[in-house]
């Protein structure tokens, strides 16, 4: 059994970033100090808001010798959209003190080619953008859309636009490209960075590497081009600089990205881009890794692209809580 699936993590989905599996909610403690008569508390907890929506909540809870409850203090509030279309603004939602961030869809690998002489590989699929846009006023409903492989993923239409990366091209190994990584600024966003670009071919045998996404710290890596002297497909680009998902080597996925969960037992974050597929093998191209990491390009005996990843909305917010009635609003009842 794998360590993690020990202790109530489950392996890792797209719309599960942080690994609740069957359950609705997980309260887990972090830290206890006691501090001049007083024990604070620090817990995080886990939670299925809506379909689609994943809450990951911290506070600290303040208590008396007696274990008495005293006060309890609001940290931070990081929700996860990986599916639905609408966000119900919450009741302790901060108009300033917020972000909103977003990760375009990587686009799959190309398919092989059909040439004069026989089939041919393909490059690999760029991968998806990061945007970022801070201290935003929400409305009390507010609409959404999740990228899938190559889409664009947006919050509020045009208040966050994540681009998605594009498809490459096949044919001769002279002509044959890797798709285009998401693009970079767009209006409303405050913040982006773009994602890899898919490699190119070198040999018509094996296909380039899928790019990785764009994240909070850098652009995404672009995915290398398969060796003209061996065939072997190209490695996959990583996600986020050297902060994201690792890209994977000739046919292997990307790994998923951990900037945003990485204390919470879940993953979330930018996706490595899949390796390109390796003909001399009978391997095709791996899948990009989560979030928005791009698919690696086939190669030319089996013709097995990999898959684009889909994209993610991340929001952080410090709650707005009025501190005579925060108990009331943060205890479960």
């Amino acid at each position: 059994m794998n360590p993690l699936e020990r202790w109530g993590f489950r392996p890792k989905k797209a719309n599960d970033p942080l690994r609740l599996g069957s359950k609705s909610f997980v309260r887990t403690i972090l830290t206890a100090i006691a501090v001049g008569g007083l024990v604070y508390t620090t817990f995080q907890e886990r939670a299925r808001s809506a379909p689609g929506q994943q809450t990951l909540r911290s506070y600290v809870e303040v208590r008396d010798h007696d274990n008495h409850l005293r006060d309890i203090i609001p940290c931070t509030t990081v929700v996860f959209l990986t599916s639905g279309t609408t966000y119900t603004r919450p009741s302790d939602w901060n108009n300033g003190n917020n972000s909103i961030e977003a990760i375009g869809g990587g686009a799959a690998g190309l398919p092989r080619f059909f040439q004069c002489c026989g089939f041919s590989s393909a490059g690999g699929g760029g991968g998806g953008a990061w945007a970022k846009a801070t201290n935003v006023t929400l409305a009390a409903s507010t609409s959404y859309a999740i990228a899938a492989a190559g889409g664009n993923t947006t919050f509020n239409v045009t208040t966050v636009v994540a681009v998605g990366g594009s498809s490459g091209t096949g044919g001769a190994a002279a002509s044959c490209r890797g798709g285009a990584g998401g693009g970079t600024l767009n209006p409303g966003t405050s913040f982006s960075r773009s994602g890899g670009s898919g490699g190119g071919v070198g040999s018509p045998i094996g296909g380039g590497g899928g790019g990785g996404a764009g994240g909070p710290n850098a652009n995404g890596n672009g995915g290398g081009s398969s060796n003209p002297c061996t065939g072997d497909g190209g490695v996959g680009g990583r996600g986020d600089g050297t902060f994201g998902g690792l890209g994977g080597g000739q046919t292997a996925a990307g790994a998923a990205g951990t900037e945003w969960t990485a204390t919470a037992g879940g993953t979330a974050g930018s996706g490595g881009g899949g390796g390109g597929g390796n003909g001399n093998f009978l391997a095709g191209g791996g899948s990009g890794g989560l979030y928005g990491g791009g698919g690696g390009g086939a190669d030319y005996a089996t013709g097995g692209q990999g898959a684009g990843r889909q994209g993610i909305i991340v929001i952080t917010y410090t709650p707005l809580i009025t501190v005579g009635i925060r108990r009331r609003q943060y205890l479960r009842r």
